[in-house]
């Protein structure tokens, strides 16, 4: 039932931990009756809907460090695996992440720029998917204002044991 019936852009991004679903066996699967699932609850009362509405102000409200917010989106009660994220960024900054063993993704929702991992040069824009996999530090630039919506497993590397990071 993953469908849109209104007249604007809609974007879908599954940022699910498949891989780890998949090795730990928990797959359920179960015939839907019907051709789409009903209707429940409307986009404004679930818990991860997050408009530019509500988190524009909460991210004019944060404190630039070197031209750069983090506003981490409140999921943890809802699906304690991963930390999601909106990353603001004005022209001219940088952020550099270390390696860890989080894996992320960063979905561009506007402006544009290059990201580096060791030796690949990536440039993004609107609309692009990158895709960072753990133990690989990594340093975005913005060439314009941009904004991200980033994902990422940390939450699950340390309730497993398993995070660590590279010493700066």
């Amino acid at each position: 039932s993953h469908f849109y019936e209104g007249n604007s852009n809609a974007h879908w991004i599954d940022v699910l931990h498949v891989p780890l679903v998949h090795a730990l066996e928990p797959m359920l699967f179960s015939e839907l009756p019907g051709k789409t699932q009903e209707v429940r609850e409307e986009p404004e009362d679930h818990a991860f809907y997050f408009p530019p509405a509500k988190t524009e102000p909460q991210l004019a409200a944060l404190e630039a460090r070197q031209g750069v917010k983090l506003l981490k989106l409140p999921v943890q009660p809802h699906i304690k695996t991963l930390d999601i994220s909106l990353l603001d960024m004005e022209a001219g900054s940088r952020r550099s992440v270390v390696r860890s063993t989080a894996s992320r993704v960063l979905a561009v929702i506007k402006g544009s720029g290059t990201m580096r991992m060791g030796e690949t040069e990536i440039h993004w824009n609107a609309g692009d998917v990158m895709a960072v996999p753990c133990w690989c530090a990594h340093e975005i630039v913005a060439d314009q204002p941009a904004r991200f919506l980033e994902v990422c497993d940390e939450p699950t590397m340390r309730a497993l044991g398993f995070y660590r990071e590279a010493q700066a």
